[in-house]
């Protein structure tokens, strides 16, 4: 499918950023996508910055008011997330590449700039409480509080 690793890589992750821009209507100036990929259970979650404040998926209409955040609407953005979560899972295995247990990925809207941070440690899953919602509500508390 693809030539080169990388270009695959770019692309999934250039279709995760374009589902979430068109989530927030292009209106935030940040978009952070969390991706875990722990023992083969793919989960995502995706949070925003508007002027200068950082903002759950659910609570955007606070300050986008013609914003759609039916459950409905943000189901089938981690729908997709999901599907290129197993595209990469597909190019890492085509390419003989490890899969990262975790994705941060951070968009940068006005500066038109991408970076993603990837882990290949264990991180929750042999904790007895830790959940990837709670790395995801702890990297959220990190950017709030550098903000």
């Amino acid at each position: 499918m693809y030539k080169i690793f990388e270009d695959g890589v770019s692309e999934i992750q250039t279709d995760m950023i374009s589902i979430c821009l068109e989530y927030c209507m292009k209106e935030a100036s940040k978009i952070y996508i969390y991706c875990s990929l722990e023992n083969r259970a793919f989960t995502s979650n995706y949070f925003f910055e508007v002027n200068g404040k950082l903002y759950k998926k659910h609570k955007l209409k606070d300050v986008i008011p013609n914003i759609n955040v039916s459950t409905d609407i943000q189901e089938q953005v981690l729908g997709i997330l999901i599907n290129d979560l197993v595209e990469f899972d597909k190019l890492c295995s085509e390419f003989d590449q490890p899969l990262p247990t975790e994705i941060r990925l951070i968009y940068d809207i006005e500066n038109n700039n991408a970076s993603a941070k990837y882990r290949y440690d264990v991180i929750h899953s042999d904790h007895k409480t830790l959940t990837e919602n709670d790395v995801m509500q702890q990297w959220f508390n990190e950017i709030e509080t550098q903000l």
